[in-house]
């Protein structure tokens, strides 16, 4: 009688590993599944960014910048100087900056130091400095 008592209680400890084992495993897929889908909603926001920013870029590098003339004139109007007054040009040079093109323009007038960064398609003025 304790043979078959120690017989039924293996038995029954088998199955019940097995059917354990066989639930792990249809959970697995399901588990992998879940996981799969969280990690592509966690990096979903960051690939909208970066689309975002290649449509901003693509959005200015398809509009028509400003010439270099156009952007220097921008920054003199708001000096309030003419290309006569200018003592020596710095720098006029077309750049990026977080996708954004524009124009940095540096230029003297006597003592006076001046610097802007002007938008290349809108032509705003994004930045400017002056020292005396």
């Amino acid at each position: 009688m304790l043979n078959r008592k120690l017989t039924m209680t293996a038995v029954a400890a088998a199955a019940g590993f097995a059917l354990v084992a066989c639930g792990g495993q249809d959970n697995a897929p399901a588990q992998n599944e879940q996981s799969n889908q969280q990690t592509n909603e966690q990096s979903q926001p960051q690939d909208q960014n970066q689309d975002q920013t290649q449509d901003q870029s693509q959005d200015q590098s398809s509009a028509e910048t400003l010439s270099q003339d156009e952007a220097e004139q921008i920054a003199l109007d708001d000096a309030g100087v003419t290309r006569e007054d200018v003592t020596q040009w710095d720098r006029s040079e077309l750049d990026q900056d977080d996708g954004v093109q524009m124009w940095e323009i540096e230029f003297d007038v006597n003592q006076s130091e001046y610097e802007y960064d002007i938008d290349a398609v809108s032509g705003d003025i994004l930045q400017k400095d002056f020292d005396n």
